[in-house]
C-alpha cells in the first residue's frame, strides 16, 4: 500500500512538472513605437487548439486598434512596412467575419482605454510554435503589428485598419532576435556544459525531481519493513 502511495505521489509530481512546461510561453514580442519606445510585451503559448496570445500594452492612443501577426520578422520604422502583409499560409481572405477568411494572423481588435492601456487574450487557431506552414518561426520570421484604426473584420487585405503604429518581432523564448533556421552541429562543436561534455536540457533537473520523489518513497518503505 505504501509503495502504491509513493508511486502515485511521484507520478503526480512528474505530471505537474510536465504541465508547468506546457504552459510556459514559447515566444514573445517586445512591441515598440517608431521612436523605439516599448508599449508592451506579448507572449505566445502553445495550446491544444492553437497558440494563445496574451499581451498588456500602455502608451497607445485610446480607442480600438487592429492587431495582427504579420508575415515577415522585420520592424523597420517609421511605417513598419517591412513586416509584410498578414500571416496567411492558408491563402484566405482577411477578417474574422469574412466567409472566405480569415488570415491565420487575424484576431479581434485591441481596445485601449483613456489611460493608454489595453490587454488582449486571443487564441490563434491556425498558428503553431512548432513546425509546418502555420509556424511563427518560418524562414521569414513573423511580427506582431498594431494599427492606428479598428479592423472592420471583413475588408481584404487588412480590414481598413490604417497605418502601422507599433511593431514587435516574434522571437522564441530566451532569444532577443528573430531566430535563424536551426543548424545541426557536429558532436565536436557541441557546448561542453555537463561533466560528460554534452549539452544539458534545461528541463532535465525538473524531471529528475519527480523521479527522485519516487525513489525516496521506495527507500522509506524499505526502511520501515
Amino acid at each position: 500500500m505504501r509503495v502504491a502511495i509513493g508511486l502515485a505521489a511521484g507520478a503526480l509530481l512528474l505530471a505537474s512538472t510536465a504541465t508547468t512546461f506546457a504552459q510556459t510561453p514559447g515566444a514573445s514580442a517586445d512591441v515598440k513605437m517608431p521612436t523605439g519606445t516599448s508599449v508592451g510585451t506579448a507572449t505566445f503559448t502553445q495550446e491544444a487548439g492553437g497558440t494563445r496570445l496574451k499581451a498588456e500594452f500602455k502608451g497607445l492612443p485610446a480607442g480600438q486598434h487592429g492587431i495582427h501577426v504579420h508575415a515577415v520578422g522585420k520592424c523597420d520604422g517609421p511605417d513598419f512596412m517591412t513586416a509584410g502583409g498578414h500571416f496567411n499560409p492558408g491563402m484566405k481572405m482577411h477578417g474574422l467575419n469574412n466567409p472566405q477568411g480569415a488570415h491565420a494572423g487575424d484576431m479581434e481588435n485591441l481596445t485601449v482605454g483613456a489611460d493608454g492601456a489595453g490587454t488582449i487574450d486571443f487564441l490563434l487557431k491556425d498558428i503553431t510554435l512548432g513546425t509546418g506552414a502555420g509556424s511563427l518561426f518560418g524562414p521569414d520570421g513573423t511580427a506582431l503589428v498594431i494599427h492606428a484604426m479598428p479592423d472592420d473584420e471583413m475588408t481584404d487585405p487588412s480590414g481598413n485598419s490604417g497605418a502601422r503604429i507599433a511593431c514587435g518581432l516574434i522571437n522564441k523564448a530566451g532569444t532577443t532576435a528573430q531566430a535563424a533556421p536551426a543548424v545541426v552541429a557536429s558532436p565536436s562543436t557541441l557546448p561542453r556544459t555537463g561533466s560528460a561534455g554534452l549539452p544539458i536540457d534545461a528541463s532535465l533537473p525538473a524531471a529528475l525531481t519527480g523521479f527522485g520523489a519516487i525513489v525516496a518513497c521506495l527507500s522509506l518503505w524499505r526502511r520501515r519493513r
